[in-house]
């Protein structure tokens, strides 16, 4: 649920560190409930495969299934069983690594994808070179919405890069620093 509404089998297991046949099996009580539907035939052939046969198959191909909840709702109801907590720590997890497993271009793609994911987790970011990357993305992501003339989105990306910048960082980071400012004048100005 964490993940959103769509998510793929490959990913809930590497996040969760569990053999996909595992995860499908756990999943498939979900869409026998009608909870959760899934695309694709790969979710049965996992489901029966054992470990030592399903890990040969994941190095050669690229064996998954996307699955989606039924409705939003059970999604919502999902999330509201999670602590708020751990919840932000998961954000933060898939957000590490959707950045450590996607291409600059499909980083880019995905951009708000991405973002959903660390700015809901931000309060655990610590490194200043995380905060930096956040706050880039977060300007990237505003000047898209800008650009589409979405600009109460455009602001909530500029201030919660603003409100991530480190303590230093207009002497460290001034260029960024100074355009995050520049972007928040404008929006502000374009929301008036």
């Amino acid at each position: 649920a964490a993940i959103g509404p769509r998510f793929s089998l490959r990913l809930v297991g590497k996040l969760s560190s569990l053999p996909l046949n595992y995860v499908a099996k756990e999943l498939s009580t979900c869409i026998h409930e009608g909870l959760v539907q899934t695309q694709g035939h790969d979710l049965k052939r996992i489901k029966e495969m054992d470990f030592v046969a399903l890990s040969e198959i994941e190095k050669s191909a690229k064996l998954d299934a996307e699955c989606f909840f039924i409705h939003d709702r059970i999604q919502q109801a999902a999330l509201r069983l999670i602590d708020k907590n751990l919840l932000k720590s998961y954000h933060i997890e898939i957000g590490r690594y959707l950045k450590s497993e996607l291409s600059k271009e499909d980083l880019d793609a995905q951009l708000y994808f991405v973002l959903f994911h660390f700015n809901h987790g931000r309060s655990l970011i610590e490194s200043d070179a995380e905060k930096n990357f956040l706050s880039e993305l977060n300007l990237l992501a505003c000047r898209r919405a800008k650009k589409s003339t979405s600009y109460p989105l455009a602001s909530d990306f500029v201030n919660i890069a603003i409100e991530i910048l480190p303590q230093d960082t207009w002497q460290k980071h001034y260029d960024l620093t100074l355009a995050l400012y520049q972007e928040a004048v404008e929006i502000s100005y374009l929301l008036r």
